[in-house]
């Protein structure tokens, strides 16, 4: 197993899993319960972070690109959200904020 993603933030971790499985690779993520400690909030150091492995260590160069392209993209996405439309899912046809890259419904990448 490799680590390829780690943050403070557990839902982040838990998007770049679902984003990286989506993608054909499977990854688990580990230190999941590490925020919820009491005084965790001030005491978690980086190394205890919610962190995303990959079984697969060839793929760790691609989960990487994926995972860079993805905040990228998010970043984008985040400076002009106010300006763009909702967008619907092509799989389940549910609608998702302009902010969103994976479906909330079903977890389908966003279509460009």
């Amino acid at each position: 197993m490799i680590l390829v993603f780690s943050s403070p933030d557990l839902d982040s971790a838990y998007v770049v899993r679902d984003l990286l499985g989506g993608n054909g690779i499977a990854a688990q993520v580990f230190n999941e319960n590490v925020n919820r400690l009491p005084g965790a909030l001030f005491n978690v150091t980086p190394d205890a972070w919610p962190a995303v492995y990959i079984s697969d260590d060839s793929r760790a160069i691609e989960a990487k690109a994926l995972i860079a392209e993805f905040e990228e993209r998010a970043s984008a996405t985040e400076s002009d959200a106010s300006t763009k439309p909702p967008w619907t899912c092509s799989r389940c046809g549910e609608e998702n904020a302009a902010t969103f890259e994976i479906c909330w419904k079903c977890g389908e990448p966003r279509e460009d």
